[in-house]
């Protein structure tokens, strides 16, 4: 006996036995989903790379599930399995702190870079008058120094007069140098 057979056997006996026969199952009509348009699809590789993207740059769980079409537990369980951590907002802010010195740490570099650019020139005379006006003065002679070695000659060969006198009780004689 087939089951088309079957199915016909089965509704005889019922209606001689007085039973209503049972109806098939209606189809359900297509019902429209108010969930998320991607709901129990697999996941592609550029809906990861935007859940990436969307979770370092500190979106809620909700946000990125609207964003995404997916569910909110949909959501977390991928970035569960992408290891992803959401950040709290003392860390989201810590993050927006650290960007922005980055942000004005370029800033600066880049402004000191046009500074030097644009006075160039003006550094590079100053380096210039500095390093000649040094080697003038080293080459210079100072009349005072002269005298002043001299003297500090003379003073020298008195003190040693001196010891000398002291030492073999005989006065030394000193010619003062031309």
């Amino acid at each position: 006996m087939t089951w088309m057979e079957f199915g016909f056997f089965e509704h005889a006996l019922l209606k001689a036995l007085g039973t209503k026969t049972p109806t098939a199952p209606k189809p359900r009509p297509k019902q429209s989903r108010n969930g998320p348009s991607r709901q129990g699809q697999p996941w592609l590789a550029k809906e990861e790379a935007v859940l990436r993207d969307l979770v370092q740059s500190g979106h809620s769980v909700d946000e990125i599930s609207k964003i995404l079409g997916r569910t909110p537990g949909a959501t977390k369980s991928r970035m569960q399995r992408l290891s992803l951590r959401q950040h709290t907002e003392a860390k989201r802010a810590k993050l927006a702190l650290k960007a922005a010195k980055k942000a004005e740490k370029v800033a600066k570099a880049e402004l000191a870079q046009q500074q030097w650019e644009e006075n160039r020139s003006l550094y590079l005379f100053i380096a210039i008058v500095l390093v000649v006006g040094f080697v003038i003065l080293s080459c210079m002679e100072d009349p005072s120094e002269e005298s002043n070695s001299a003297e500090r000659q003379q003073e020298q060969t008195i003190t040693y007069a001196d010891l000398e006198e002291a030492r073999t009780g005989l006065p030394l004689v000193v010619t003062p140098a031309p």
